[in-house]
């Protein structure tokens, strides 16, 4: 019976002149066959920490003592903390003043380049974006999200929209190399400017890598 894959079978060393008996080779025959049905017929244990594997195919159940995370999680959140004039008649690219909670390698300031989450590695994320509008009015009302090549990931734009105090715009980006951001821009329509509320529940801008 081989020892594989209860234990590690023991050999006893041979020399030159020894007598070879056929269970000794039949031993190893035993043990060669039981690693190789272990592996062919997935009955194999793989008992290792830190194991770097080429690929991983689960055809069945599995059990992890702990939830496997992968990538590793990345999540920014950001608001305005006052109320914010927008202009008119062009987009605004909105600052954002307050962090509420980063987790990962986002990167987000209220100093350097406060308008801008940046991602600090590749992969697919998704972008929210809420604006609260302190002084609805009939005029149009419009939200939009952009990558760093202007490109608008997600918008939404209303008009008629006394009543609509908050607009929301979701999407998702995915980024191939480093160095891309994402921002907010919000704009009215109008003769008149508009005012943004304040608050994390009012105005804010999030970004989970997925």
């Amino acid at each position: 019976m081989p020892s594989y894959p209860d234990a590690v079978k023991s050999f006893t060393t041979k020399n030159a002149g020894d007598f070879v008996n056929a269970s000794h080779m039949n031993d190893v025959q035993d043990e060669v066959n039981a690693v190789e049905a272990g592996l062919l017929n997935g009955t194999a244990r793989l008992n290792s920490s830190r194991s770097t594997l080429a690929t991983l195919s689960v055809s069945g159940a599995s059990t992890f003592a702990v939830r496997p995370i992968t990538p590793p999680p990345a999540f920014a959140l950001v608001f305005t903390a006052s109320t914010y004039a927008a202009g008119s008649s062009q987009f605004s690219t909105i600052a954002w003043t307050q962090i509420a909670s980063t987790l990962g390698d986002i990167t987000a300031s209220t100093v350097t380049t406060p308008e801008r989450l940046t991602p600090g590695s590749t992969g697919l994320y998704l972008a929210t974006a809420q604006i609260g509008i302190a002084s609805p009015s009939s005029l149009v009302n419009a939200i939009r999200i952009l990558d760093s090549s202007n490109a608008a990931i997600a918008n939404m734009r209303v008009s008629n929209s006394t009543d609509l105090t908050q607009l929301l715009a979701t999407g998702m980006k995915y980024f191939d190399s480093t160095g891309g951001y994402l921002t907010v821009q919000f704009v009215g329509d109008g003769a008149s400017s508009r005012s943004l509320s304040s608050g994390l529940a009012q105005t804010w801008f999030s970004l989970v890598k997925l």
